[in-house]
């Protein structure tokens, strides 16, 4: 496992409503490319700040890309 994503796993097990792990965990995810799990990040952070601007822009684009993936596979 990346450990960025094991590193801010544990931090947000310690504090689930710190809103910088979860945005840090989901730009550790999309550098996997685990869009779906950085989008799920990204969701959680506007859940705590809906004013959170990166995570807003970020996961528009996620869902973009995961929704151009898809569309591609059924060409």
């Amino acid at each position: 496992m990346d450990p960025a994503i094991r590193h801010y796993t544990a931090v947000i097990q310690l504090d689930p409503e710190m809103v910088e792990a979860h945005y840090n965990l989901g730009m550790a995810y999309a550098t996997q490319r685990q869009l779906k799990r950085a989008i799920s990040q990204w969701e959680t952070v506007l859940q705590l700040d809906p004013h959170h601007t990166s995570a807003k822009r970020n996961l528009a684009k996620a869902r973009r890309m995961v929704e151009s993936a898809e569309g591609s596979k059924g060409n």
